[in-house]
């Protein structure tokens, strides 16, 4: 196995997320059609002076329906851009060196030489927003630090389905292997022979060209820490 090796997230989850943003965008809708000033709904003569005049408390939530709107719309074109481009706000890339982890949010880079060692977390449900925020690959660090240095969220990659137990074990797996690479780069042993291959559960990587994990390298700081 050669690397560099680009990870991006399942199809199933790149879908979820156009379809998450479309129902936002619907709801946010019914909401601006609730709080629109009565003329601009009715058609009727009138003027935005007089609906605020005669109904003031509702301009707060007809403020609050056009950000959720605008919001949703930009997560809309964010999840459409990554579903029919390649995912280019959300993968991370394995290489000699390291691992790069690119969200919407930030582009990290962490060196195989400042890692602690890689292992899966589960947060407790009263800790986690849905299932899909339970299930982490992240530096050997206590639990209640889980959100400090590495943090690769498993249910993006990782497809062995929803129930507990199959994707504890596909998140175990993935943070096996990226814990051996790790041991293998401290040893100085990241030659195609000495890698084994990712877990089955990732969707199939995409080995990019050689020089590109050097070139990386060149151009980035390792980083210790990620945004919380």
């Amino acid at each position: 196995m050669r690397l560099p090796l680009k990870f991006l997230p399942r199809r199933s989850n790149q879908i979820a997320e156009v379809v998450g943003s479309l129902i936002v965008i619907g709801f946010s809708l019914v909401m601006l059609n609730n709080y629109l000033p009565q003329s601009a709904a009715t058609n009727e003569v009138g003027s935005f002076g007089a609906w605020l005049h005669g109904d003031a408390r509702g301009l707060p939530f007809l403020g609050l329906s056009i950000l959720l709107f605008l919001a949703a719309l930009g997560w809309l074109t964010v999840a459409l851009i990554n579903l029919f481009s390649g995912s280019p706000f959300r993968y991370f890339i394995v290489d000699r060196q390291g691992i790069s982890h690119r969200t919407f949010w930030h582009d990290r880079r962490y060196s195989w030489r400042d890692l602690d060692p890689i292992q899966s977390y589960v947060r407790p449900f009263w800790r986690s927003r849905g299932n899909e925020q339970r299930y982490w690959i992240v530096e050997g660090l206590p639990p209640y630090r889980a959100g400090a240095g590495l943090r690769i969220r498993a249910t993006d990659y990782l497809g062995s389905g929803w129930l507990s137990g199959t994707m504890a074990l596909s998140t175990d797996e993935a943070a096996n292997w990226l814990e051996s690479l790790r041991q293998l780069a401290r040893q100085d042993r990241l030659e195609p022979d000495d890698i084994p291959p990712p877990p089955e559960a990732f969707r199939a990587p995409i080995e990019l060209e050689r020089g590109v994990d050097s070139v990386r390298a060149a151009v980035r700081k390792p980083a210790s820490t990620v945004d919380r």
